[in-house]
Order: C-alpha cells, then sequence, then structure tokens
C-alpha cells in the first residue's frame, strides 16, 4: 500500500546537527499520524526489549502490530528486503514475545514495515503489513 501526505503538514526544513535521528523522529510521526487515520490506536512508541527498539506498537481491532518505520530520500531505498535483516526479524520476534507476557495478552501480533519516503514536496508512506 502506497499513500502520499502533503508535505505542508509535516515540515522537513530546518533538519541539521543529528540528522539522522531527527529525520528518524519525523518518520515515525509521519508513520503515527498514517497509522492512526487507519484507525490503529498508538499503544507505545520506541520501547526497548532487550537490545531490541519497536519503533511502534499499535492496536486496530483484536490485532497487535509491531512496526518498524525506516525513512528514507527515495523509493529506490524502501525494498522491504534490504531494509531489516533477519537479525532484526529475529529481536522483533522476542521483544513481541516479552510485550504479550507483560501485557498478559493473547493478541494476534502482526509485523510490519513503514518506510516513509521524503522528497521536496510530498511524503509517501510505503505500508507492508504482515511483511514476517
Amino acid at each position: 500500500m502506497k499513500r502520499t501526505l502533503s508535505a505542508s503538514i509535516y515540515q522537513i526544513s530546518g533538519v541539521n546537527g543529528k540528522k539522522k535521528k531527527r529525520i528518524g523522529f519525523l518518520g515515525e510521526n509521519i508513520a503515527v499520524a498514517f497509522l492512526q487515520q487507519e484507525d490503529h490506536e498508538i499503544l507505545c512508541r520506541n520501547i526497548r526489549f532487550e537490545k531490541t527498539e519497536i519503533d511502534i506498537i499499535s492496536k486496530n481491532k483484536n490485532e497487535i502490530y509491531f512496526h518498524e518505520v525506516k525513512t528514507r530520500q527515495n523509493a529506490q531505498d524502501c525494498i522491504p528486503a534490504s531494509l531489516i535483516s533477519d537479525e532484526k526479524i529475529s529481536r522483533m520476534h522476542r521483544a513481541a514475545e516479552l510485550w504479550q507476557a507483560d501485557q498478559h495478552s493473547q493478541a494476534i501480533v502482526i509485523f510490519s514495515l513503514i518506510c516513509i519516503e521524503l522528497n521536496t514536496q510530498d511524503q509517501i508512506i510505503h505500508y507492508f503489513p504482515d511483511i514476517f
């Protein structure tokens, strides 16, 4: 699924200094806005489990989503296979197990990738639900 949000909503000017972190934070904010438009309830952001950080955990209906967010400058960099390593996938599965145990949850867990493509006019969202 690919969606475009107007650049006027999310300003990307003035990004300097710790550019990578700021761009990543911007991408996560865009992802949150997108998920909320898709009727997801945001449960938490940037939560750590052992060595893994989960960017966004959300709920939609009776399903819990663990989202990895990547922010890139162009579409060529939004290829799913190149964005998440097998090690990261394994760590995300472990994090989901820990989260479910902590929350006493037996909900269905879905893992997704959200790649935000930033350009000068729009932010394009590449959404890959249930990716692994």
